[in-house]
C-alpha cells in the first residue's frame, strides 16, 4: 500500500540523511535495503565471532532481513540510484497488493449467492401477495387499509403461510413437518405480534369541538406512549394486554413508513400450531386488541433453510396513523449467519485468515511510512485512503468474530428453550451492514490498484 511521496532526502525520523565515513560506526542506513553490497571474505574464527564488530554484523543481517519484508518505494531512500532494485520493489508491491485484492474479493463474493434472491422472493410472495380466500376481490397484506383487513389477512394468508396443515393432495402433514414454511423453511422460535399505543387526550381538540369529539389520539411519540394495561380482566393471554419496555423485551427501535417506534410494547407470541395460533388471533380480535389508540403492529419471525444455509428475518408492519386507515410495509432480510458448513465455506475461512495477516502486514507498513514522514504522510490523499482501508478492514474483522460468537449464543439459548421468541433482527441488520462495508472496502481497494 505504498503511496507516492517523492521525498528521497528524508530519513525515518524526518531529518536529512548524512553519510557516515567512520568505519567503526553503524550507518543510519541500516534499515535501507541495498542491492548486493560488498562481498567480503570472512574467516569465522572464534576470536572474530566473539568480537563486537562480528556481533554487530549479525545484528545488521537480522534487521536487514526483517526490514526487507516491508521494503517499499516510500520507505527506501536510495531506490532512484538503483533501477534494478526500484523495479524489483515495485513488482513485489504490485504482486502482494493484487493477492490482497483477490483475497478480499473471495471473502466478499464467496458468501453470496443467487439463491438469496429466489429465497427472499418466494417468501415475499407467500406472506404479502396472497389474498384472503373468499367471495369477491379480497385484500392481500399489501392491500391492508383497515382493522378488518388486518385481522382477515393475519388469520388467512399469513397464518396459512406460517402453519400449513395439508399437502397439495389433501393429506395432513405429520407432526415432524409442523413448523415449516413451504415444507422447507423452519420457523426459528415463535412468531411475535407487538403493538404500540398512544394515550387518550395526547393531543388538543379545539374548544369548539370538545363536546362533539371527547377523545384525541396524537400521532406516535415515545413521550406520549400509552404504557397502561388494558383489555378484559379475565384475558387468557398474560402479555398481550400488559406493556413491556424495550429492555424487558430486549428490543430495538423500528421504522415504518409513517414514523419510528420504540422497542417496547404489548406482545403476543403465536403458538407453533395452526389451530392454537388461530384461537389466539380470534381472542385478540374479539376483545378489541386493536383500537383507536393503536399506532403500529409488528409481526416478527425468522426462518432457516438448511438446504441453502440461509436465514430470513421477516418483519411485517402495519401502521395505523392518526389520519385513519392502515399503512402496510414489510422487510425481508436474507443472510448467511452460520458461515462455515461446506468446503467452499472453509476455503473462505482460510481466505479470511489470510486477510487478517495481510491487514496486520499493511498496518506495519503504514506505521513505518508514518514514522518516516510524520505529518507530511497525510498530505497525500492516497495515503489517507490506505489508512481508511485498514480501519474498515479491522471493523470487518471484529464484526466477523462478534457475529460468530453471538449466533452461537442465540442458537444455544433457542435449543434450551424452543418455545420462545428468538430475535435475529439485530444480527441480520448488522450482517447486511457488514456486506455493504466489505463491498465498499473492495471498491476502495480497486480504486487504489488503478492509480
Amino acid at each position: 500500500m505504498a503511496a507516492k511521496i517523492n521525498d528521497r532526502s528524508l530519513s525515518y525520523d524526518g531529518s536529512p540523511v548524512h553519510k557516515q565515513s567512520d568505519k567503526g560506526k553503524i550507518s543510519p542506513d541500516i534499515f535501507t535495503v541495498q542491492p548486493g553490497g560488498d562481498k567480503r571474505s570472512l574467516t569465522h574464527t572464534a576470536e572474530s565471532q566473539r568480537s563486537p564488530t562480528a556481533q554487530r554484523g549479525i545484528g545488521r543481517t537480522v534487521l536487514h532481513g526483517i526490514r526487507s519484508l516491508w521494503a517499499t518505494r516510500q520507505t527506501e531512500k536510495d531506490l532512484g540510484k538503483n533501477k534494478d532494485l526500484y523495479v524489483k520493489t515495485t513488482i513485489r508491491e504490485l504482486i502482494v497488493y493484487l493477492v490482497f485484492i483477490v483475497i478480499l474479493c473471495i471473502i466478499t463474493f464467496g458468501m453470496t449467492s443467487s439463491k438469496t434472491y429466489y429465497f427472499t422472493t418466494v417468501l415475499r410472495t407467500i406472506f404479502t401477495e396472497r389474498k384472503i380466500i373468499d367471495i369477491g376481490d379480497q385484500p392481500a397484506f399489501d392491500d391492508i387499509a383497515s382493522y378488518d383487513d388486518f385481522w382477515g389477512v393475519m388469520s388467512g394468508p399469513v397464518l396459512n403461510g406460517l402453519f400449513p396443515t395439508q399437502w397439495y393432495n389433501g393429506e395432513n402433514i405429520t407432526k415432524d413437518q409442523v413448523g415449516f414454511v413451504l415444507f422447507e423453511n423452519k420457523i426459528i422460535g415463535l412468531p411475535r405480534l407487538r403493538q404500540l399505543r398512544m394515550k387518550n387526550n395526547s393531543c388538543v381538540v379545539h374548544k369548539k369541538f370538545r363536546t362533539m369529539i371527547p377523545d384525541c389520539y396524537a400521532p406516535y411519540s415515545s413521550s406520549k406512549e400509552d404504557r397502561a394495561s388494558f383489555g378484559p380482566t379475565n384475558a387468557t393471554s398474560k402479555t398481550a394486554w400488559r406493556y413491556q419496555s424495550s429492555s424487558e423485551l430486549d428490543g430495538l427501535s423500528d421504522s415504518g413508513l409513517v414514523s419510528r417506534y420504540s422497542g417496547g410494547g404489548y406482545v403476543e407470541d403465536l403458538q407453533r400450531d395452526y389451530s392454537l395460533a388461530l384461537a389466539q388471533l380470534d381472542d385478540l380480535k374479539a376483545n378489541l386488541w386493536l383500537d383507536r389508540s393503536t399506532r403500529v403492529v409488528f409481526l416478527d419471525f425468522t426462518l432457516y433453510n438448511a438446504n441453502i444455509n440461509l436465514f430470513c428475518q421477516i418483519k411485517l408492519t402495519v401502521e395505523f396513523p392518526a389520519s385513519g386507515g392502515a399503512v402496510p410495509s414489510k422487510s425481508f432480510a436474507s443472510v448467511k449467519l452460520i458461515r462455515y458448513v461446506t468446503s467452499m465455506d472453509y476455503f473462505v475461512l482460510a481466505c479470511e485468515i489470510l486477510f487478517i495477516i495481510f491487514t496486520v502486514y499493511y498496518t506495519v507498513e503504514e506505521v513505518l511510512e508514518i514514522a518516516r514522514f510524520k505529518l507530511h504522510y497525510f498530505k497525500t490523499i492516497w495515503n489517507i485512503l490506505d489508512v481508511l482501508i485498514l480501519l474498515i478492514s479491522y471493523i470487518c474483522i471484529i464484526f466477523n468474530i462478534y457475529r460468530q460468537v453471538k449466533v452461537s449464543e442465540i442458537l444455544d439459548e433457542l435449543l434450551n428453550n424452543y418455545n420462545t421468541f428468538s430475535d435475529f433482527e439485530f444480527l441480520s441488520y448488522w450482517q447486511l451492514q457488514f456486506n455493504n462495508v466489505i463491498a465498499f472496502t473492495v471498491f476502495l481497494a480497486w480504486i487504489k490498484a488503478n492509480l
